[in-house]
């Protein structure tokens, strides 16, 4: 039977200890539970006489004591924003103004502190050799405030350092391909990471200048050798016996399948050469 509101007290007729919580129990009326915490604090006995204020006051501390403690029970698992652990006390069904003010205390004790927790993921970041814009993204799933995050400064001599360091840790991991596709692979891991692209560009020009040069030198032989064997045999073969000799010629020379063929793909395939 439900408590009804009135001027009467009402008697704690029974109380039940249990391992993780404490069954209160109303004399004729309800039974509730309470943490041993609140249990203690409101000074609860068997034989106690309390009004239906009191009562209602016992179960909202009660409520207020339990997510206090699921929220530190949430920050003593990872670093979290102030807006992320109201988000988890309002979906564990936490009040919204009740979890604002559990923030606020854990805030007032320095348990939760959005500045720190940006200073820790700048410093993750850094240690990650992560551009500005994925610690930025790191920092906004984390619940940072947009404008918090926008006023963050990311100095470029910092970022230049940082993609320096990023581009020797992964470039012997794309030492076997030629200078484009190695420049496309770099480019596309560098811009994951969160570089800017100036940057980017940038740091590639500064490390593949030489092999550039030399990709290119590669280059024209490699068409030089391509269009002198053509211009010579153009008359002996038709056009699939052409390239099948062709092939032969130029696979010797240590060019590789995949660039003789899509080269004769892109300026003769259809072509009548005689």
């Amino acid at each position: 039977m439900a408590l009804k509101p009135s001027g009467d007290l009402y008697t704690v007729s029974s109380i039940r200890v249990c391992k993780k919580k404490v069954i209160i129990y109303i004399k004729g009326f309800e039974k509730f539970d309470v943490d041993y915490e609140t249990y203690l604090n409101f000074y609860l006995y068997k034989g106690k006489k309390i009004s239906l204020e009191e009562i209602q006051n016992i179960k909202k501390e009660n409520e207020n004591i339990k997510y206090f403690n699921k929220a530190i029970n949430i920050i003593s698992r990872g670093l979290i924003s102030e807006t992320n652990l109201i988000k988890k006390l309002v979906n564990f069904g936490c009040d919204y103004n009740v979890a604002l003010n559990i923030v606020k205390k854990l805030k007032s004790h320095d348990l939760i502190n959005d500045e720190g927790l940006i200073i820790d993921y700048l410093e993750y970041g850094k240690e990650k050799l992560y551009g500005k814009y994925k610690i930025k993204e790191l920092l906004y799933r984390k619940g940072i405030k947009k404008e918090d995050i926008e006023c963050i400064s990311f100095p470029h001599t910092d970022e230049v350092k940082k993609a320096q360091k990023l581009y020797k840790n992964i470039v012997l991991k794309y030492q076997k391909y030629d200078y484009h596709s190695k420049k496309e692979k770099i480019f596309k891991k560098m811009l994951s990471m969160g570089y800017e692209k100036d940057i980017i560009e940038q740091i590639i020009n500064k490390n593949l200048s030489k092999e550039k040069n030399n990709s290119e030198l590669i280059q024209n032989q490699f068409e030089k050798d391509f269009k002198n064997y053509i211009v010579k045999n153009k008359n002996k073969y038709d056009n699939n016996e052409l390239f099948k000799h062709l092939l032969v010629y130029l696979r010797r020379k240590n060019y590789s399948y995949s660039k003789i063929k899509s080269y004769w793909e892109e300026y003769y395939n259809g072509n009548d050469f005689n």
